[in-house]
């Protein structure tokens, strides 16, 4: 009795790619699924903007503070940009960090934003300080818009020095 004969290559090629073909598309779903849950929160697929209110406004040395009052969601700070506008002058947006410098009128201003718990998200409790060394000039009108990513503003802050 003759043995069988053994499987030709190309049958051997054909068997593994029906069992790896579907093995393949099943993770490939998987991963894009779990990119598609995870990345609600991405640059790339921001979420709608949420509402943040802020304290008004209070004189510190050097400049004015303000915090975070509430927010309706906890979103990170990679969603926000800021500016500081001093009277008609406005520096350029930039992503909200704990530091960021802006040339204004020839005058260097810093605003700084304190995370009060650390987690990197914008939430009630948070501080923004603006400041400028030697302290603001009289009689100047300062606003810091909070922008959302897609360039809406959120909220604005402004302070008058007297």
């Amino acid at each position: 009795m003759a043995s069988p004969r053994p499987p030709s290559r190309h049958r051997v090629v054909l068997r593994i790619l029906a069992w790896v073909t579907p093995l393949a598309v099943v993770l490939a779903a998987f991963a894009g699924l779990q990119w598609l849950v995870t990345c609600i929160d991405c640059d790339g697929f921001p979420p709608p903007p949420p509402s943040v209110a802020f304290d008004a406004p209070t004189a510190i040395v050097d400049g004015f503070t303000f915090g975070v009052s509430g927010t309706s969601q906890a979103m990170s700070a990679n969603h926000y940009r800021v500016t500081l506008r001093v009277n008609e002058s406005v520096g350029a947006a930039v992503l909200l960090g704990s530091d960021a410098d802006f040339i204004i009128g020839g005058e260097t201003y810093r605003i700084t934003w304190t995370d009060t718990d650390g987690g990197g998200l914008l939430t009630a409790g948070d501080r923004f300080r603006v400041t400028r060394a030697g302290g603001l000039l009289p009689k100047t009108d300062h606003a810091v818009p909070l922008f959302w990513g897609d360039g809406s503003i959120i909220q604005m802050a402004r302070y008058l020095t007297p």
